[in-house]
């Protein structure tokens, strides 16, 4: 396993089953998707610790920085942090059910953390959509 960084881009939903082949394949998602619904609770799996998770508007050079001047200290425990998360909760069913249950008894017992991400609402965003045809 060679590839340190995948890009993991944003599909047609707020998901994408790249994320989960980057990760199988020992590397660190890159991951540009506003909005995205990030699998478990945040009191079990935080993201920022494995992933790196960037708004969709700083694809590109933004991005290119933040991954060249990644330490090859940091870049080792991001890579085993998302192959832990793959083996644990993500490469089989049981896993997954796991995953969730194990992230709801952290919820009863410790509080609810929030949700990780980028949202659209951060940004200040103007669309304008063209309705002639």
């Amino acid at each position: 396993m060679e590839t340190v960084f995948g890009l993991a881009p944003r599909g047609d939903n707020k998901f994408s089953y790249r994320f989960a082949e980057v990760m199988a394949a020992g590397a660190i998602p890159v991951a540009h998707a506003d909005d995205w619904l990030w699998p478990f609770r945040p009191e079990l799996v935080d993201w920022n610790e494995c992933a790196v998770i960037m708004p969709e508007k700083d694809a590109g050079n933004v991005t290119l920085q933040i991954l060249k001047e990644m330490s090859l200290e940091e870049r080792c425990q991001r890579r085993k942090r998302c192959y832990k998360i793959y083996k644990d909760y993500m490469e089989r069913p049981e896993g997954l059910i796991r995953g969730v249950v194990e992230g709801l008894e952290l919820v009863a017992t410790t509080g609810v953390k929030p949700f990780v991400g980028i949202k659209c609402s951060d940004y200040n965003y103007s669309f304008e959509c063209n309705m002639q045809r």
